[in-house]
């Protein structure tokens, strides 16, 4: 019988070299939630689809600096505090 997770936790896995993978990244999700923003109103402070959100809170994709920058501002937090350590940061 497959393990049943709730609908937060789940992340579709990664496959390398033969075994599986999760990267979530619960430091963005979890400061989101504490800055009491809703998935689609991070987006739009960041103007990024909810799409592109949910790859980088799921691990499919890494922002970019730009990106990282917008996430930056609008959670008031630095790279680390959202799981994005040793990113640079462009704030062009």
């Amino acid at each position: 019988m497959p393990l049943k997770l709730p609908l937060f936790l789940w992340a579709a896995p990664r496959h390398h070299q033969g075994v599986v993978t999760m990267k979530v990244n619960l430091k963005l999700d979890r400061k989101r939630i504490e800055r009491g923003l809703l998935f689609r109103e991070l987006a739009a402070k960041c103007h990024i689809r909810t799409t592109t959100l949910s790859r980088l809170v799921n691990g499919h994709a890494d922002p970019h600096p730009r990106t990282l920058a917008s996430l930056c501002a609008a959670l008031d937090a630095t790279p680390e505090e959202i799981g994005f350590s040793g990113r640079e940061v462009n704030y062009e």
